[in-house]
């Protein structure tokens, strides 16, 4: 039900309600002051039948009052989820057996057993929050010290006008060895990721810019940020940033589990520890 016909029933229950209180006071005031007068006359059974009446419209205005409270429990409702009533429990989401890692973008030592994938979009501002405020706090604890390694898959938002392109520079700055300071540069960008600011950013840190304008133009790197998308549908992404934690087998991620969205840093560091117990 929309929002307005919850108002709107709500109003006229209301207005219902206030309608026949008012007449109930009237008729309580008459009742009340001819209830003994009336029963000495011919004509008293008249009265007594107008106060089973009453009585039985006063059974329908507390059935009304019910109907008002759950309409008001309703729109209260509406307006925490937003303007769309709470829909029918959603189904857990399907169990990710693996990941796979091969080709990747990756950050951290050769031997780390456990492992974090991110889906990410340069133009999703989760993924922006993420990055500033967890993603350091990851590298600098568990990255670093060889613990976990940090795998990036390309998942740019179709209504996000300047994230594939964006994934496409961050893939073409990891052909020259500098894939993680192009992202860092990326997500630290103000303003619309366009042709300029990429080439802006390339020059930032460090890129041989003829190289880099060739490789943007390749149809080819369009196509991997596209291969990456077909895959984080497969395995159940819809939106950014989607994490998949899980222990390093060769080059696949295996004893998955699964973090959506800007998460606080002790989400992940929790899941981490759990891997890394194991």
């Amino acid at each position: 039900m929309s929002s307005l016909a919850l108002a709107f029933g709500a109003a006229m229950l209301i207005s219902a309600c206030s309608q026949t209180g008012a007449a109930l006071t009237g008729d309580e005031k008459v009742t009340v002051g001819q209830q003994a007068a009336a029963a000495k006359q011919p004509d008293g059974w008249v009265n007594q039948e107008l106060l089973l009446q009453l009585k039985e419209v006063r059974a329908e205005l507390a059935a009304v009052r019910e109907e008002v409270k759950a309409l008001n429990g309703e729109m209260q409702k509406l307006s925490v989820n937003g303007g769309a009533a709470a829909g029918p429990p959603q189904p857990a989401p399907a169990q990710v057996a693996k990941v796979e890692l091969a080709g990747l973008p990756v950050l951290g030592k050769r031997g780390a057993e456990v492992a974090i994938v991110e889906f990410s979009d340069f133009e999703c501002p989760y993924c922006a929050r993420h990055h500033v405020e967890t993603f350091s706090q990851i590298k600098k604890n568990f990255i670093d010290d060889g613990k976990v390694k940090y795998f990036s898959r390309q998942y740019p938002l179709p209504f996000h006008n300047g994230a594939k392109g964006a994934a496409v520079a961050a893939l073409c700055a990891g052909k020259q060895d500098k894939y993680w300071q192009m992202r860092d540069g990326l997500f630290a960008h103000k303003g619309s990721l366009n042709s300029a600011a990429l080439e802006a950013t390339a020059k930032e840190v460090g890129l041989n810019l003829k190289k880099f304008s060739a490789c943007t133009t390749d149809a080819s790197m369009g196509a991997q940020v596209d291969s990456d998308m077909v895959y984080g549908d497969s395995i159940g992404v819809s939106g950014t940033p989607k994490f998949f934690i899980g222990r390093v087998s060769g080059n696949t991620l295996v004893d998955v589990s699964v973090l959506d969205g800007a998460q606080p840093y002790g989400a992940f560091v929790a899941a981490l520890n759990k891997k890394l117990a194991k």
